[in-house]
């Protein structure tokens, strides 16, 4: 039947516990992470920030995490260089 292994790998994803993505710009950034074999990471994470999330990106440097932001060209046309930073920063971190 057309498209079934589609459905099914979308119902095996939602059954691990992944939230689906929200654009298609984050299925091409997924698909980068794959690409370059990294870690998937954890999609659509709620994190409640002090403040309601104010200064987002802020709040999350004062608990520790480190925000990356990709622009459209940057996925599209400098895959690399986005796999590259996610490589550094990962290790980075890991070696804190």
């Amino acid at each position: 039947m057309p498209g079934s292994a589609v459905l099914e790998a979308l119902v095996a994803e939602r059954r691990a516990g992944q939230k689906p993505s929200e654009t298609g710009l984050e299925d091409e950034l997924l698909e980068i992470f794959e690409a370059y074999g990294l870690p998937q990471p954890v999609r659509q994470y709620v994190l409640v920030l002090p403040g309601g999330g104010q200064a987002r990106d802020e709040s999350c440097g004062l608990i520790g995490w480190r925000v990356r932001r990709y622009a459209t060209d940057d996925i599209r046309c400098r895959p690399e260089g986005v796999a590259d930073d996610v490589m550094r920063v990962r290790a980075e971190a890991l070696a804190a």
